[in-house]
């Protein structure tokens, strides 16, 4: 599901929750900033339920519930389960 995204934006969302990323200095002296990966975000995971709904997440759905305690919606929680045990 996180491996295959959808509406994917040309840039990148940092977790607003998260301490803003270092900025480090590339190679080529290029100024650029270093956040950790699973804070990054750029676009949509879509999962359905049995009943045939369809619900959308941000990318960084997994990386809120998992640093932030976030707790989605039950129904989102059981699809997710039921889309995994397919």
């Amino acid at each position: 599901m996180i491996a295959s995204p959808v509406n994917l934006t040309r840039g990148w969302h940092f977790c607003e929750f998260c301490p803003k990323p270092a900025k480090t200095v590339s190679p080529g002296r290029i100024r650029m900033l270093d956040p950790a990966a699973r804070t990054l975000g750029n676009g949509e995971i879509r999962v359905a339920s049995a009943a045939g709904i369809i619900y959308v997440a941000p990318l960084l759905v997994l990386h809120y519930v998992v640093a932030h305690g976030y707790l989605p919606p039950q129904e989102f929680i059981d699809a997710v389960i039921e889309w995994s045990a397919t």
